[in-house]
């Protein structure tokens, strides 16, 4: 993941709940992340239900 390494990427807050979309392509990565951890929650292809999962 080069957001971890470079904080680079297409990362956007979510709205309505806490966490980030980081778009790779037509799939989606969304995660939250502290200081020192970055903790992947899902991992899916856009044109599912990505953004409708807790």
């Amino acid at each position: 993941m080069d957001y971890a390494v470079s904080g680079r990427g297409d990362v956007k807050r979510l709205a309505g709940r806490n966490g980030y979309r980081l778009r790779i392509g037509r799939y989606r990565v969304i995660f939250d992340e502290d200081r020192t951890t970055i903790l992947a929650i899902y991992i899916g292809k856009r044109e599912t239900t990505t953004y409708s999962r807790s």
